[in-house]
């Protein structure tokens, strides 16, 4: 159902206090009303709302210049939590996500989602087991946020495209009326997008490139601090831009595509073909082969690769910043200046000298943070 303006002005103005609390941990209506430009009445009748829903309580008096001490209103994260799914090709990660986006508890399940079309059935017992084991109250748990490989749509609750888990429309309303909770799904790169924008809101940055390297690439695009999913939620197929015409076949039904040269599962298999005993990313960054030619020639071509593909990026969305999640961020130091000096390299009309690239602080845990988060879209606006 359409939203009236009203409606749409009072969402707003809480997700405005939301962002104002989850920033100053501590605030006054009266510092609220000034800040926001919202009247006193209306300041205390979201505080209310808040208050009933334990996310805000009344702290000590603060300090007064004279007469009565105005009561400060406390943020508290804990107060409400969010269940977050993280879905791969071959596990499951669920986490516990308060409203500081940290995670409080987390549990792997391996398991082949290839083909699975028992998906849901899995989620939903997996889900009953983890809420069981963690004991928490059912009253606390605000919703579900699930990142997935592929396009998504959140209205309709439904994987339209699982290009690497060879699924298509498979529909999560049946979880979230087995479980009575709220789900939401989004693409995993834009979960990232939406983990980053959650840390970086308030830093003047507005405009955000977030590549999400795992079995497949994303890119999450954030542009005036809000999420680009672009009219069919199909924007950010970052992994299926051409990197070489009539290269290798991909499943989506391309030939060359970027994923196919610099995802997790390509990186493994052109290390595999040259050290077969290399199984994980973890293997190949161990010490027994890091300084050996073969593999300096692989990473300097994996990095070169990266490179095309972020400067393509770039060129179309001029971000502030761009940041690199994935398992890949534990190895960054074998090849952050190299794809910087190859990426940033200034042209003579696209000036890269104020520009980075980082690698997240969430590393592999990016995508599963946002989903929570995600969760929590009530409060707070990406």
């Amino acid at each position: 159902m359409k939203k009236t303006y009203q409606e749409k002005e009072k969402e707003k103005n809480l997700k405005l206090i939301m962002s104002v609390l989850k920033k100053k941990r501590k605030v006054t209506k009266l510092e609220l009303s000034k800040k926001l430009n919202l009247s006193i009445p209306t300041v205390t009748k979201f505080i209310n709302k808040l208050l009933n829903l334990g996310i805000v309580f009344e702290a000590e008096l603060s300090e007064s210049s004279g007469g009565r001490r105005p009561l400060v209103f406390e943020f508290v994260p804990d107060s409400l939590l969010s269940i977050s799914i993280k879905l791969e090709l071959n596990y499951l990660q669920i986490a516990l996500i308060n409203l500081d986006g940290n995670i409080i508890k987390r549990k792997t399940i391996n398991k082949n989602f290839i083909e699975n079309k028992d998906i849901i059935k899995i989620l939903i017992q997996e889900i009953k087991i983890f809420i069981f084991e963690i004991g928490i109250l059912k009253e606390k748990l605000y919703g579900i946020g699930i990142s997935i490989p592929g396009i998504v749509s959140d209205n309709e609750l439904l994987l339209k495209v699982g290009t690497n888990f060879k699924l298509r429309d498979i529909n999560f309303e049946v979880l979230q009326n087995e479980l009575n909770l709220r789900v939401h799904i989004e693409n995993e790169a834009n979960c990232a997008a939406i983990a980053e924008l959650f840390k970086n809101k308030n830093k003047n940055i507005s405009n955000i490139l977030v590549i999400s390297i795992g079995t497949g690439i994303g890119a999450g695009i954030i542009i005036d601090n809000r999420l680009y999913r672009g009219q069919e939620y199909r924007a950010g197929e970052a992994g299926h831009i051409t990197l070489y015409p009539h290269g290798n076949k991909c499943n989506c039904g391309n030939e060359g595509c970027w994923e196919l040269y610099c995802s997790d599962t390509a990186l493994i298999k052109q290390f595999k073909n040259v050290f077969p005993d290399i199984n994980s990313l973890k293997d190949i960054f161990s010490n027994k082969i890091t300084c050996t030619k073969e593999f300096q020639e692989l990473i300097k071509t994996f990095t070169s690769n990266m490179a095309i593909g972020i400067r393509d990026l770039m060129l179309i969305f001029d971000p502030n910043k761009i940041i690199i999640s994935g398992d890949i961020c534990n190895y960054s130091k074998y090849i952050k200046s190299d794809l910087e000096l190859l990426a940033l390299k200034t042209t003579n009309f696209y000036d890269t000298s104020n520009k980075k690239i980082e690698f997240s602080s969430y590393k592999s845990d990016a995508n599963l943070i946002g989903a929570g988060i995600l969760a929590f879209s009530d409060f707070f606006s990406f």
